[in-house]
């Protein structure tokens, strides 16, 4: 069966999710955190994306951005995942003297209607490594997330404020308040079973008229289809 089609159009905001291979952990310390940082980085100012949320775990990353060029998505995943790749080979040669595939399935990329789900998508990134985090039972859990950059934009990995979340205020604190009251929501009820499902088919998400849009001009099938056999034509 032919591998589902990507989608990627200049300006319309995706959700990014990349696994590591089962039996591997891609991040094992901040060395590694950093070195997948840069890379993004590198590619985001040279494939042509905004990065707008982003978040590591030890077999996982995850990215909310827009194309501004097209293809820009697929460019940039091939560069990060080839250059981090190397590295990680090349540092960690002792536990993977045997180089397997350092991913797992190809990365799932969904579109979202920005006015309905940019919010929601950042929420559910950022929610996500920090739940695993205080979850867990381990001293200490390699991973890290943009939430921290909405008030205090620094470090290797920035990222660039989407007109959604410039919306939530008139002024950048207001912004970052009223953004920590949405994230706090997502923390508490676990606002993610329609964003899990749309990665899992990697279906878009956003209304009826949106999604139907895309697929006219994509090609590609966004929406959920008809259980059962196809009818046959007479």
């Amino acid at each position: 069966m032919a591998r589902k089609a990507r989608f990627c159009q200049p300006g319309i905001p995706v959700l990014l999710h990349q696994q590591a291979a089962s039996d591997i952990k891609i991040f094992y310390d901040q060395v590694d955190l950093t070195a997948i940082q840069n890379y993004i980085a590198e590619g985001i100012k040279h494939r042509g994306c905004e990065i707008h949320a982003y978040g590591f775990l030890e077999n996982q990353l995850w990215l909310v951005l827009t194309p501004v060029k097209p293809n820009a998505v697929q460019k940039l995943m091939q560069s990060v995942s080839r250059r981090y790749a190397a590295h990680f080979f090349k540092r960690h040669a002792d536990r993977h003297p045997d180089r397997k595939s350092l991913w797992g399935k190809r990365y799932h990329c969904i579109p979202l209607e920005a006015e309905k789900y940019l919010i929601d998508a950042m929420c559910y990134v950022e929610s996500k490594i920090e739940n695993a985090v205080s979850s867990s039972s381990k001293d200490e859990v390699i991973a890290h997330s943009s939430f921290q950059q909405h008030g205090n934009p620094e470090g290797i990995l920035l990222v660039q404020p989407h007109l959604q979340y410039q919306f939530l205020a008139e002024t950048p604190s207001q912004r970052v308040i009223q953004y920590c009251k949405i994230h706090d929501d997502w923390r508490r009820h676990k606002h993610e079973h329609p964003i899990t499902a749309a990665i899992e088919k990697q279906l878009a998400l956003g209304s009826a008229g949106f999604i139907h849009a895309l697929e006219v001009v994509s090609g590609i099938r966004l929406s959920p289809g008809k259980p059962g056999r196809p009818r046959k034509l007479h």
